[in-house]
């Protein structure tokens, strides 16, 4: 499999991850964020794809879409990983203020939205109140990362190499020949 191939392999597993998020996404949240980060990202995957594809053509052009093919898998990860991050943390803050706000009021913290946003103002008027879990964020952030850095080791595995480039060669795929 070649490089451009692998770049649309991995557009394709970032906007599903995208749509996923968007449809584990709770109604309070604002999944079109879901789509829309994941959907540049694919977009800018496929241009990358589509411009080293044409590297025995034009080989400047190529060589960039290469490259810029490696490094934006990395910066995605890069940006995923503190999201990730921020977001554990908020699905943990809010597991712990819903089991306390059930054992104080007997009541679940989703079945009342604005009840349980009262409750955690009235409890801590200075911060900021965690109105649903970010768990389904956490784990869809965490997989696109690790899908980006498995992309980028896949993309520097496929990418033309230096003889390939400068005969203006792209890598032929291999073809089983059966000998009679």
């Amino acid at each position: 499999m070649q490089a451009p191939t692998l770049m649309l392999i991995y557009a394709a597993g970032m906007l599903a991850g995208g749509g996923t998020a968007f449809m584990l996404a709770p109604p309070q949240a604002n999944p079109v964020t879901a789509l829309l980060v994941p959907g540049i990202a694919a977009g800018l995957m496929s241009l990358c794809a589509m411009a080293s594809a044409i590297i025995t053509r034009n080989k400047l052009v190529g060589m960039i879409g290469v490259h810029l093919g490696l490094i934006f898998p990395l910066l995605f990860a890069g940006g995923m990983v503190p999201r990730a991050l921020a977001a554990g943390e908020a699905s943990a803050q809010y597991t712990e203020l819903a089991q306390a706000y059930q054992t104080e009021t007997g009541a679940s913290a989703d079945a009342d939205i604005q009840a349980f946003e009262s409750w955690q103002r009235a409890r801590d008027s200075e911060a900021e109140p965690v109105l649903y879990d970010k768990a389904y964020l956490k784990t869809t952030l965490w997989a696109l990362s690790a899908w980006s850095v498995l992309a980028f080791i896949a993309i520097l595995l496929k990418r033309p190499k230096p003889a390939q480039r400068d005969a203006g060669t792209a890598p032929e795929p291999a073809v089983d020949q059966a000998t009679d």
